[in-house]
């Protein structure tokens, strides 16, 4: 139907015989408003009621609004057809001009919404894990690859990260860190855990040397462990393992072939790290506690005192017998104590060599910490860590005749240790 036959009939008003008026609805719209196919073929809104008559102009012509009933009926004629699956001509006129309406409008704005959200969202992700200036971000190929390679960067995410849950799992430590106390256990344990082929126990466990954790078997140690891929060494450190007799039997029952790290510092200087440890606890719970001299050194002798558990862990060959009479020598590796804290990156160079891993942990990744005396961790470029305020505590001063005692003292249980394990220390 042309554009004026369609505006002759938007203006009908009312019908002679009650019917409701199209008013300005077009075909389509009029379906909807409950209408009758007449039998003549014409459609109007009449309530349910045929059109039984049209008006009869002073011409003697029927009309039917704008139009004369013969039109109508030969438009309603033409409308039958659409039925075979034809348009009407003016129905997608008003389509089209309705679409366009729309599309002028709605998708510039929803494709203007799509893109600010989408890319609000790439640029911050990609910024997120790539922390670098915007320019450099965003310089390059350009914007475009930019999304490309935060969205490949997803992709290989998420399969990377169902392939290792996949894997991953709580496994019975490879290696154990079974001593000695005050030697820089905690130390090594944190640097270790900066290799990736390395998980650590965050826990000191206790299980080879409490009876009731013993007892309540290995799956419940394992459940404790971290997870681990399958290529990943498992280590869990418990330095009160190294003077326990009965732990290097327990031990050698779960895992024979198990490796075990031993750190050993210079006798004197661990058994006053020991009583300045013991010291700043009493003193945090406002407890007093004996001075080093005092308790160091038997009052009634004058020699030292050998009852002091402090002076008894540092006579380290009568611990390391135990766990030789288990296990070989070359599955037991012994840490220098003193040179982790001065250059512990070789320190960890041997113990990677001695897990079978790659040397991965330099000083890329450690640093002085001036402040605090000692090494410290470099997680990333803007993330560091340094031990807690318990590690690194400047020692009591200590009369110097004391100290020349204990050296004394330490010498030829030193040698006994340098013969046992065939190691040598500069313990003068």
């Amino acid at each position: 139907m042309s554009h004026s036959v369609w505006n002759h009939q938007k203006d009908v008003t009312s019908l002679t015989n009650g019917c409701e008026p199209f008013g300005s609805h077009t075909r389509d719209e009029r379906k909807g408003l409950n209408r009758l196919s007449l039998k003549d073929g014409l459609y109007a809104s009449c309530s349910g009621r045929k059109l039984q008559n049209c008006t009869v102009l002073t011409d003697g012509h029927e009309r039917l609004g704008g139009h004369t009933c013969d039109q109508s009926r030969e438009l309603n004629s033409r409308d039958s057809n659409t039925d075979a699956g034809k348009t009407p001509v003016m129905s997608v006129v008003s389509m089209t001009r309705r679409y366009r309406q729309w599309a002028g409008v709605g998708l510039p704005l929803a494709a203007a919404f799509y893109v600010v959200v989408y890319c609000y969202s790439a640029i911050w992700s990609t910024l997120s894990l790539h922390p670098l200036p915007l320019h450099h971000t965003l310089a390059g190929s350009g914007f475009r690859k930019l999304l490309e390679d935060q969205e490949r960067a997803a992709r290989m995410s998420s399969l990377h990260t169902n392939v290792s849950n996949a894997a991953m799992t709580q496994r019975l430590p490879n290696c154990i860190i079974i001593g000695v106390r005050k030697c820089g256990t905690r130390a090594l344990l944190e640097f270790l855990s900066l290799h990736p082929s390395i998980v650590t126990a965050e826990d000191e466990m206790h299980f080879f040397n409490d009876d009731e954790r013993y007892r309540m078997g290995l799956e419940w140690y394992r459940h404790h462990m971290p997870l681990s891929l399958p290529h990943q060494v498992t280590v869990e450190k418990t330095p009160g393992y190294f003077i326990s007799p009965i732990a290097p039997r327990r031990i050698h029952r779960m895992n024979s072939t198990v490796k075990l790290v031993v750190l050993l510092r210079h006798p004197t200087t661990r058994t006053v790290s020991d009583y300045t440890q013991i010291f700043y606890n009493k003193q945090g719970k406002n407890e007093s506690l004996d001075v080093f001299e005092d308790i160091a050194i038997d009052p009634d002798t004058g020699e030292v005192n050998t009852r002091y558990k402090a002076v008894q862990i540092s006579m380290y060959h009568h611990h390391f017998r135990h766990w030789l009479d288990v296990f070989p020598r070359h599955q037991i590796h012994v840490v220098d104590g003193d040179r982790l804290i001065t250059d512990p990156v070789s320190e960890i160079e041997r113990i990677e060599d001695f897990l079978g891993v790659e040397r991965r942990v330099n000083y890329d990744l450690l640093y002085y910490n001036q402040t605090r005396g000692f090494y410290c961790m470099r997680k990333n470029a803007t993330v560091q860590k340094c031990l807690g305020a318990s590690k690194g505590r400047k020692h009591p001063d200590i009369e110097p005749s004391v100290i020349r005692k204990l050296n004394r003292f330490f010498e030829p249980h030193n040698k006994q240790l340098f013969d046992l394990i065939r190691q040598w220390f500069p313990w003068s």
